[in-house]
């Protein structure tokens, strides 16, 4: 088991996690090259996190407004639609709260500014809110048990072939590195760590790093 090699080092456009058998990452070593695009960039990616709830919400206000401009026939085909509606309605703000959570967080990245400092008023675009989106269904594919059998089927392969390979019963293998490119919210990066190997997860996203940051911290 590793325990001292627990660090994130984060260069300008490349993100690399280092995780041990700790299953925790540190800011003790975090190296940062921030140049303006890049505080361009982390603002936009916070912004887009606390603009999320606003459009998740004004989907579900078209959703209901174009329910009530069918006809009453069609309308009786969806019976418990306005149900199905404030459902979404309680797990957007569900979502919205752990999302204050990740920017809580994430707000000091940067070790030369604070979120306080880089919080200027940049747009985020649709783009960015689907990217939201996006990385809270890769939570639960990561990180839910509904997301196990999935989980099962992609990683499961990759990790026994690692075991195969490089088995941590031979001497040689003590020190072994196993670097997973893209690798996301880190849970394949956190499985090959629980088996006693130095995982190295490459990931470019800020979205994906802040929310892997948080879940892998808290």
């Amino acid at each position: 088991m590793k325990t001292n090699s627990d660090r994130i080092v984060v260069d300008i456009y490349t993100i690399v996690l280092y995780m041990d058998a700790s299953d925790k990452l540190s800011d003790e070593r975090i190296t940062t090259t921030v140049d303006e695009e890049e505080i361009i960039h982390f603002t936009q990616c916070i912004n887009a996190f606390k603009g999320y709830k606003k459009s998740a919400l004004k989907g579900v206000d078209l959703c209901a407004s174009n329910y009530e401009k069918l006809p009453d026939s069609h309308k009786r085909l969806l019976p418990d639609y306005y149900k199905v509606l404030e459902e979404k309605r309680i797990c957007i703000e569900r979502n919205d709260t752990y999302l204050k959570d990740v920017i809580t967080c994430c707000g000091d990245t940067f070790t030369n500014s604070t979120l306080q400092e880089v919080d200027a008023p940049v747009a985020c675009s649709s783009f960015d809110i689907s990217k939201v989106k996006s990385t809270l269904k890769q939570i639960v594919r990561d990180w839910s048990t509904d997301g196990a059998s999935e989980r099962l089927a992609c990683y499961d392969p990759i990790i026994k072939e690692v075991l195969k390979y490089k088995p941590l019963t031979d001497p040689e293998n003590e020190d072994v590195k196993v670097l997973v490119p893209g690798c996301g919210l880190g849970r394949l990066t956190w499985e090959l760590a629980r088996h006693g190997y130095h995982g190295i997860g490459n990931e470019f996203s800020f979205f994906m790093l802040f929310v892997s940051s948080q879940i892998l911290n808290k």
